[in-house]
């Protein structure tokens, strides 16, 4: 599976959102458990990863498991990282927020105060990536470009996927941007999303892959861990409408 169909999984997640949030059951407490420790492993790694290149320990290191060992495409090591760092946030931010949303569905304190702590992490983990990115001279500025520019696009969509639970729960101050968050609802969606059946689901899935065209992301493959941590976002929703073809961009 490569880098770049992770933000459409993203994407298929928060289309199904409305039967994960108003399910009956919880979510497993296993899945809880094993994203939890999962997740805490792979943060630990990415920041071992953003020390060793802050102290310029990594300039030149072996192919990671995230690599495509046949590509040519020339990124600076640290590139790669900020990519699937903010790339897999996008994927992340949209479970634990649809989590938070199904507590205040019913009304109960199950995984709350969990995924809040692990979108402080993810907040942690993005301002360290942007700040050694910008003071990493060997990193060449289009590659900052580059980085930069993910960033800013991962931001726009995890918050335009996320507006409808957002808006049902005010879940608001969740938001990369919770003023343009409201605003591009209103204008783009006029409040919700399309529905997965229909027309304009497809165009804004266009819409997605075409702001994601970037050829990195297409060459980059996503790291075991990664993979790993999806199939449990993915298993955790329930049998009932949609899960067949949410299932069907399940990671191999």
């Amino acid at each position: 599976m490569k880098l770049s169909n992770l933000p459409e999984i993203a994407a298929l997640m928060s289309a199904h959102s409305r039967c994960f949030i108003e399910r009956r059951d919880s979510v497993p407490v296993q899945i809880i458990g094993d994203y939890y420790v999962h997740s805490r492993n792979r943060f630990n790694r990415w920041m071992r990863l953003l020390a060793d290149h802050s102290a310029g320990l990594l300039c030149n290191p072996p192919t990671s498991p995230g690599r495509h060992r046949d590509a040519s495409h020339g990124l600076h090591p640290l590139t790669e990282l900020a990519q699937h760092i903010f790339i897999n946030e996008m994927a992340a931010r949209v479970w634990l927020l649809l989590l938070i949303a199904g507590d205040r569905f019913n009304r109960r304190q199950e995984t709350e105060a969990l995924a809040r702590n692990l979108l402080s992490g993810y907040q942690t983990l993005r301002r360290r990536t942007a700040e050694i990115v910008i003071h990493n001279e060997a990193l060449p500025a289009p590659q900052r470009f580059i980085v930069q520019d993910l960033r800013k696009t991962t931001e726009t969509w995890t918050d335009l996927l996320c507006c409808s639970s957002m808006a049902r729960f005010d879940l608001w101050s969740l938001a990369f941007n919770p003023e343009d968050a409201q605003r591009n609802a209103q204008l783009r969606l006029s409040g919700d999303l399309p529905a997965p059946s229909s027309v304009a689901w497809q165009f804004l899935l266009e819409e997605l892959r075409e702001a994601f065209s970037i050829d990195s992301i297409h060459t980059l493959h996503a790291h075991p861990d990664d993979r790993r941590i999806l199939r449990l976002m993915l298993s955790s929703f329930p049998r009932t409408a949609g899960r067949t073809g949410l299932l069907s961009g399940q990671p191999a």
